[in-house]
């Protein structure tokens, strides 16, 4: 890893590369985090950096630290194996907020990432020092289990949170899977396109 007027450089390694004493310090999550990764999305990836913005409760932009060319342009990160409610769905507003307290701006995360997603956002786990975000995220009840699909730890976060009545768990709501929402939509959407061409 090199230095720059203090600042290091980005830290995007291999995993045997992570194994070396100083992308354990920098990178705090890796002791956990491929263990939850299935193997064809091994070996991961290693990103640090700053946040610039948070978008809502499972992405954000975070400015890579400066590389050996000097490239500040920031990146996409999406939290991995969870779904934080769309901003136009209930609690979508106060999953953002729950996110951007955790991580305000300038704050240095690591991402340990398999890849991109679709929409070519770095797909990770998100690190504040050895701190999962992700898993803050659902243990506090702003976000589900993505596709009820990601590992045991999660799961078992959710559920607590249901069970306390955490966050979009509140007794009385009626919270409905991000994923159903945008299916909903999209639904929606084609039924008044069709609609119009019959007008």
């Amino acid at each position: 890893v090199k230095e720059k007027h203090g600042i290091l450089s980005v830290l995007i390694c291999s995993r045997a590369a992570a194994a070396d004493y100083i992308h354990r310090q920098h990178c705090g999550c890796f002791n956990w985090a491929e263990d939850f990764l299935a193997p064809s999305q091994r070996p991961a990836k290693y990103l640090c950096g700053r946040v610039k913005s948070v978008h809502d409760g499972d992405s954000l932009r975070i400015i890579p630290e400066t590389n050996d060319d000097g490239d500040r342009a920031s990146v996409r990160v999406r939290l991995m194996q969870i779904d934080a409610p769309e901003l136009s769905q209930a609690h979508g507003r106060d999953s953002r907020k729950a996110l951007a307290s955790r991580l305000p701006r300038g704050t240095r995360v690591c991402v340990i990432s398999p890849g991109r997603d679709s929409y070519h956002r770095i797909l990770g786990f998100v690190c504040l020092a050895k701190d999962d975000i992700a898993y803050r995220m659902l243990a506090e009840g702003h976000a589900w289990c993505y596709h009820n699909t990601c590992n045991l730890r999660y799961k078992a976060a959710t559920s607590a949170a249901r069970v306390a009545g955490l966050g979009l768990w509140t007794p009385g709501q009626t919270p409905m899977a991000p994923w159903a929402y945008r299916r909903f939509q999209r639904r929606r959407a084609r039924k008044h396109r069709q609609q119009g061409k019959k007008e």
